[in-house]
C-alpha cells in the first residue's frame, strides 16, 4: 500500500503544537506524516464519543444506545424503584 488510505482536506482539524498528544508523539519521533511504518495510516486523531450516564459509560463505541429493549427495561426498572420509594414514604 502506498500513499495515505485517507483523503485529507483543509476542513478537517490539525493538531497543534499545544496539544499534549502532539507534543508526545513528536517526541517519539513523529513527524506530522501518518501512523505506521510506511506511514499509511490517519494523520489526525479519532473524534471522542458523545458524554455518557453512569450506566452506558462502559459500554462499547459502536452500541446503539436507542436499543428499544434496553429503554423498556429501565424504564421498568425506573417504575419499580419509584414505587418503592412511594412505600417508605408511606411508612414515615
Amino acid at each position: 500500500m502506498s500513499g495515505s488510505t485517507y483523503s485529507k482536506t483543509e476542513a478537517q482539524r490539525q493538531l497543534d503544537e499545544s496539544n499534549k498528544g502532539h507534543q508526545i508523539l513528536c517526541k517519539m519521533g513523529w513527524s506530522g506524516a501518518g501512523l505506521g511504518a510506511k506511514e499509511q495510516g490517519i494523520e489526525q486523531p479519532i473524534s471522542g464519543g458523545e458524554v455518557r450516564d453512569r450506566t452506558d459509560m462502559y459500554k462499547g463505541v459502536g452500541i446503539n444506545l436507542n436499543d428499544p429493549y434496553e429503554n423498556f427495561r429501565k424504564s421498568k426498572g425506573q417504575a419499580f424503584i419509584n414505587r418503592m420509594k412511594a412505600r417508605a414514604e408511606e411508612r414515615l
